[in-house]
């Protein structure tokens, strides 16, 4: 979240976004769907979907991607529709195939265009932008993919806040979705006076970049945060950043303390936290249970996990620094990890503090442990 007004928020995006090698969608869209609409054009005009969607579709079936798009494309349209059904099927769950299908299919049906092309992927996964866009970045170079910068020129508090609620969902669901935006610094003031606490909130607190413009410049202790590894010249910001306030794992674990209720099943905050990424992500929503039982350990007791996904076995481990205090606990912890182990299970261990602080890299390791989980039995 950009603080500032002119030209200097956007100036720094694109600092960030060059560094990185991405490209950037700029937009004073504020309604979430026109504006992915028009990252994905961005996507499009800078990475070759249609490309990519044949890799996939070819690694899948052991094949060579120019080949199989030339053999696809002289077989008939019926022809064409049972090879999809036979390799990527009618209803799967995985975005990536879903997103491979319909690209394929808007290619046998329409050739190269692009055209019309964002409507059908989005359709296909029926409306939700989040599993589209993750099945988008899926099939291309997620690294190379373009940031979003919305430019929040909404006059009022109560578009502002709609604007944020949608994209903390989105992000939330797609973590490798890169997203910045930009308001007056009042205008931002406002809406952190304004809004009750809740999570997207919290997250718009601790992203703050207060930019200086002219004489215009937001200082403040609110949360401030820069980009990882990315310190843009002072030059470049038009006066640089304000003191940043660090704050302590403590001080993030308990930004989510307060959203533990009493009579919660789960056994820390971090817990429910971490179990609710999974259940609003696309590829692993329904598939994670929590302290879910095992049967089978040597003394004849059940083995409970913290997050439990059966059918690709995988088993999720939330640690907090007791665990590594006590010598019994330690080793306590071993031995079900090897119990684990020897029954097949994938086990991810995290640490809780870091589930507030570093979500994304734990995402993206039990994702990676989802999918090759799935592989392993023939998806």
């Amino acid at each position: 979240m950009l603080a500032g007004s002119d030209d200097a928020p956007a100036r720094l995006v694109r600092r960030w976004a060059e560094r990185a090698g991405r490209p950037v969608c700029e937009t004073t869209a504020t309604e979430l769907a026109e504006a992915v609409s028009r990252w994905f054009d961005t996507l499009v005009a800078s990475q070759d979907l249609t490309a990519s969607a044949f890799v996939w579709l070819a690694n899948l079936n052991n094949d060579d991607a120019k080949a199989l798009s030339y053999r696809l494309g002289i077989r008939s349209l019926h022809e064409q529709m049972l090879f999809l059904d036979r390799k990527l099927g009618t209803k799967n769950a995985v975005p990536a195939d879903v997103i491979c299908r319909a690209v394929v299919e808007h290619v046998c049906q329409n050739g190269p265009t692009m055209q019309g092309l964002w409507d059908r992927l989005r359709d296909a996964c029926a409306g939700d932008l989040g599993r589209a866009i993750a099945g988008i970045l899926a099939l291309v170079d997620g690294e190379r993919a373009p940031m979003l910068h919305i430019v929040a020129n909404t006059p009022d508090v109560v578009s502002l806040a709609a604007l944020v609620a949608d994209l903390t969902a989105l992000v939330s669901v797609v973590p490798a979705l890169a997203v910045a935006v930009s308001a007056e610094g009042e205008r931002l003031d406002d809406y952190l006076a304004a809004m009750p606490e809740c999570r997207a909130l919290a997250l718009v607190r601790e992203g703050i970049i207060p930019l200086e413009s002219g004489a215009d410049v937001m200082h403040g202790d609110r949360g401030i945060a820069a980009a990882p590894d990315v310190k843009p010249d002072p030059d470049e910001t038009c006066g640089g950043f304000a003191p940043a306030t660090v704050h302590e794992p403590d001080e993030l674990e308990a930004g989510i303390e307060s959203e533990l209720l009493p009579d919660d099943p789960a056994r820390s905050a971090a817990e429910r936290y971490l179990f609710e990424r999974l259940q609003a992500h696309p590829e692993t929503a329904g598939l994670f249970e929590l302290n879910g039982r095992l049967d089978g350990t040597e003394n004849g007791r059940a083995v409970e996990v913290d997050l439990l996904a059966r059918a690709p076995r995988v088993a999720v481990e939330i640690d907090g620094y007791y665990h590594f205090t006590d010598l019994e606990a330690y080793r306590r912890d071993r031995r079900k990890d090897v119990f684990l182990q020897h029954a097949g299970y994938f086990v991810v261990r995290c640490l809780a503090d870091d589930v507030a602080s570093r979500l994304e890299e734990i995402l993206e390791t039990i994702l990676a442990a989802v999918r090759q989980g799935r592989a392993g039995e023939g998806r």
